[in-house]
């Protein structure tokens, strides 16, 4: 395997971004958000599972790619934080979006 790149990902989230990615489908478009909102979730439960299997690998390639996998996820994880502030300032519903974003959150603690 090469050498993992690790990726600056700077996006432009502008105050009136467009939800509705998928022109003409709001369907497609408000899944795709709803999946993108379980990513600060997930992101942080890979790294930590990296961090425990660190411990007990043994090939230095192995753990290099373990490290870089870590600091690209932190990377997604920033940018993907940033998008689920937009969403939240501009859910009206947000309530409901808070109590599914802290069950997704212990479900991933709890898996580590």
């Amino acid at each position: 395997m090469e050498q993992m790149m690790i990726r600056s990902m700077l996006f432009e989230y502008p105050d009136d971004l467009e939800l509705i990615c998928v022109k003409g489908d709001p369907l497609t478009s408000y899944g795709l958000l709803g999946g993108s909102m379980t990513l600060p979730y997930l992101e942080p439960y890979l790294i930590r599972t990296m961090k425990a299997g660190l411990k007990q690998a043994t090939d230095p390639k192995v753990k290099e790619d373990m490290i870089r996998f870590s600091a690209q996820e932190g990377k997604h994880y920033r940018q993907h934080r940033k998008l689920n502030e937009i969403i939240r300032t501009r859910c009206s519903e947000y309530r409901k979006l808070a109590a599914i974003e802290e069950a997704i959150e212990s479900d991933y603690r709890r898996f580590s």
